[in-house]
């Protein structure tokens, strides 16, 4: 627990900022090669729903009942960011934010498309138009179908990290710290290894487990 000094010094702020746009970024985000480029995408798709928020909130330009569905759902990215950020910066694999939350981040962009395409259909209403926003669509389905696949890359890669780790320490005890993803109480977990040990319950697994 933080006090509230340490709370809002500089170096705090800045990992819930950092945490909050990263959330957003989801799931460029947990791409290394484009961490930078899913981080400016939060950025933006941010700057987009704040201006939507303010435009719905102080006008009366978004009066729709699908504006206002989309008006929520970008609300609610925000607040599910906002709340990761705060609960979660401090751990110490904070700022690796799960896969899991991009399910919440799409809340923004779903958000974003509600509010921009039927205002589109109304303003491209030519042939010409018609076919600029099928190409348009279509272009979004490539990008949706790409972070798909960078969420099935990511998910893969952690867990087969996870897995390793677990059969690794369920073989016998291991030089260095225990991932906490595998446990969080190495102690009690390896009296309960002995147990199904010596029970014939465990059964080993090929792992190589040397050290990095």
């Amino acid at each position: 627990h933080k006090d509230p000094a340490s709370f809002v010094d500089a170096a705090h702020l800045y990992s819930m900022s950092y945490y909050f746009f990263t959330f957003l970024g989801l799931p460029f985000t947990r791409e290394p090669s484009l961490e930078l480029i899913g981080f400016a995408i939060g950025g933006t798709l941010f700057l987009a729903g704040s201006y939507a928020v303010v435009i719905a909130t102080c006008t009366n330009r978004l009066t729709t009942q699908l504006d206002r569905i989309a008006t929520g759902m970008i609300l609610l990215a925000f607040g599910s960011a906002a709340m990761a950020a705060v609960g979660r910066s401090d751990l110490s694999d904070g700022l690796k934010v799960p896969v899991r939350y991009t399910m919440f981040a799409t809340m923004l962009q779903v958000g974003l498309l509600c509010l921009i395409l039927p205002r589109a259909v109304r303003r491209f209403d030519s042939v010409q138009g018609r076919v600029f926003l099928c190409a348009t669509g279509l272009l979004f389905a490539v990008v949706l179908l790409v972070m798909q696949g960078f969420i099935g890359r990511s998910a893969a890669q952690i867990a087969a990290v996870i897995s390793r780790d677990a059969d690794c320490y369920a073989q016998g005890p291991q030089s260095g710290s225990v991932n906490p993803v595998v446990t969080h109480y190495p102690d009690d977990a390896a009296k309960v290894l002995v147990a199904l040990r010596q029970q014939g319950l465990l059964a080993p697994r090929s792992r190589d487990c040397t050290a990095d």
